[in-house]
């Protein structure tokens, strides 16, 4: 995923953090740069020190594990498939985690619907 090209200050984003737990936090565009954006943490007064790619979103200085930022309907869009895979797992559906990522969702919701049902719609 990537972050859109129009940021703008204010605008709304979620932190998130890959560790044992992923983790969200929401945040604020403090300030886009030429290559990095910057962001206010929820409940701070000022703004992070952390660089994060304005392409990618990714913090350029990710120690022991990654961060990023997505805006809130990508993060959906995150939740969503995560949801829909768990759920195909159950049906006995295994998809490569390479592969994971590369199917849209409509897709997904169909081949789940299948597997429930056993027709397609």
């Amino acid at each position: 995923m990537s972050l859109p090209q129009n940021l703008q200050k204010g605008d709304p984003l979620l932190l998130v953090s890959d560790g044992r737990e992923e983790k969200t936090a929401k945040v604020t565009v403090a300030r886009v740069g030429r290559a990095y954006v910057y962001v206010v943490k929820n409940g701070w007064t000022y703004e992070d020190d952390t660089q994060y790619d304005r392409t990618t979103g990714v913090a350029k200085e990710n120690v022991g594990w990654k961060q990023y930022l997505v805006t809130p309907e990508q993060y959906a869009e995150m939740q969503e498939r995560e949801q829909l895979l768990a759920s195909l797992q159950e049906a006995g559906v295994e998809i490569g985690h390479r592969h994971q990522e590369t199917i849209p969702l409509a897709k997904l919701s169909g081949l789940l619907t299948v597997m429930q049902t056993g027709e397609s719609s």
